[in-house]
């Protein structure tokens, strides 16, 4: 049920029974960019999500909640704008502990083994390094075509 549908004229307040889950999910501030995921009466902390996720920002989670939690939470890898097949993207996330990291994966892999249980004050970055890929092929027909126009350039000059 959306909270927005507990406002309405004809809408009844739901009856919670026992053993019944509420997870509240929003804001915990004005400013954009603070995020809450846990559920009431559980213990929570702080941790920062930056770099390329799509959501970056600094969010509150539940005690015993993992690296791959918080890479849920922040949306995982943002959009990288326009790319051809041409294109390598790596991405690479880092667990930065008391300014050290603890923790470095790429992104496709984080999930292929358990992650590492989050402490409060955890910053985890997202960092993304596109690289093009050219054909060998390019690079020969680029240095041959650069190469004839110099031996033109100086056969027309010198032997003229």
């Amino acid at each position: 049920m959306e909270v927005r549908d507990l406002y309405t004229d004809s809408s009844l307040a739901p009856a919670l029974q026992e053993g019944d889950v509420v997870e509240v999910v929003g804001l915990n501030s004005t400013v954009p960019g603070f995020f809450v995921h846990t559920e009431p009466g559980v213990e929570s902390f702080s941790v920062t999500a930056s770099g390329a996720f799509a959501s970056p920002g600094r969010y509150t989670l539940n005690v015993g909640s993992t690296v791959g939690d918080l890479v849920a939470y922040a949306g995982g890898l943002g959009s990288l704008g326009v790319r051809d097949s041409r294109t390598d993207v790596t991405a690479t996330v880092r667990l930065y502990r008391s300014g050290e990291v603890v923790m470095e994966s790429p992104l496709r892999e984080l999930y292929a083994q358990p992650t590492m249980l989050l402490q409060p004050g955890d910053a985890l970055d997202l960092e993304v390094v596109s690289r093009s890929r050219t054909p060998l092929w390019r690079d020969v027909l680029s240095v041959t075509t650069t190469i004839l126009g110099v031996v033109v350039v100086v056969e027309r000059v010198f032997f003229r």
